[in-house]
């Protein structure tokens, strides 16, 4: 309780409510004799302010959003090279659509019952994910904590951005909105290679997790453990769009792995390549283009949890 909490909020996550949850956010931190500062109300996203606060000494960050407003706070403490990783320690308030991330994490759904984590919880070290990837003619490399989807998961996400918002559509309309991207999209040829596993062929859609949840509830790779020091990867190859179809109930249990076109590994780093380009999506951000390069960084990131 004697650290110094600098607080970064996303006031447009959860609808709109994170925003007035700041006041809830300040008694609480009162109340408990915490040391505090809230990030300034402007139009600056969460990278830049949370760039801002560790170029300004700041070091521990109460993040307020969504699972994208998360990863924007692990990629400005993770893509800069002047602050030790080690020193910053991050806890998370969940105001998002999905809130996948706090599903493997524990981290209870209700804000008000998180922020009682920074006085009951226990701090852990959780791995993070790397992924460096084409963009324009310079490579780009990312971070997550959560999963990072690529091919047709990618496509979803870019076509939604085109298409809808995605924070007012409710569960039943985004899974009706995925479905009907199903018929435009065209399965690409890959090579993928790691120590473990190597595949050359077809590939509908994939992903590489560091927990276990997406899409508001998908389980995509159920063998996800964020404490293992392994990416999880899911790979959709040569199934038929009826069985995307079919397996939509199987994707919130995760038993849509035992599919004989699905294949699952776990692994420190791997490599895809693909003809045509396909592109990444990280959090609902859209990314760069193939080839990627994916590893893991076990125990990088001290989060906060119950």
């Amino acid at each position: 309780m004697t650290k110094h909490w600098f607080v970064v909020s996303n006031t447009a996550s959860g609808k709109g409510k994170a925003g007035p949850f700041m006041q809830t956010v300040q008694e609480f931190m009162n109340r408990n004799g915490f040391d505090f500062e809230l990030d300034s109300p402007n139009d600056e996203n969460t990278f830049i302010k949370v760039s801002k606060a560790l170029h300004n000494g700041q070091r521990n960050f109460l993040v307020c959003g969504g699972d994208g407003t998360l990863n924007q706070c692990v990629n400005a403490i993770f893509q800069q090279s002047k602050v030790p990783q080690h020193e910053c320690l991050v806890a998370f308030l969940p105001f998002g659509t999905g809130n996948d991330w706090i599903r493997t994490a524990g981290i209870p759904a209700d804000p008000e019952k998180a922020l009682e984590v920074l006085i009951s919880g226990r701090e852990v070290r959780m791995d993070i994910g790397k992924v460096s990837c084409q963009w324009f003619n310079a490579r780009k490399d990312a971070y997550f904590i959560n999963i990072a989807g690529f091919a047709y998961d990618a496509f979803v996400v870019e076509q939604m951005e085109l298409k809808f918002r995605k924070d007012k559509m409710g569960k039943i309309a985004y899974l009706l909105a995925v479905f009907s991207f199903l018929m435009r999209y065209r399965k690409t040829k890959v090579k993928l290679h790691s120590a473990e596993y190597t595949y050359e062929g077809p590939l509908f859609s994939g992903c590489a997790g560091i927990c276990k949840y997406n899409g508001n509830g998908m389980m995509q790779v159920p063998h996800a453990d964020p404490y293992d020091g392994k990416l999880a990867v899911t790979l959709m190859q040569t199934t038929s769009k009826w069985d995307v179809l079919m397996q939509t109930k199987n994707l919130y249990n995760g038993t849509f792995i035992k599919h004989k076109s699905i294949h699952t590994f776990q692994t420190e780093a791997f490599t895809l390549e693909s003809e045509p380009l396909i592109r990444l999506e990280c959090e609902g951000e859209l990314l760069g283009f193939s080839p990627f390069a994916f590893s893991v960084k076990p125990g990088a990131l001290r989060i906060m949890i119950p």
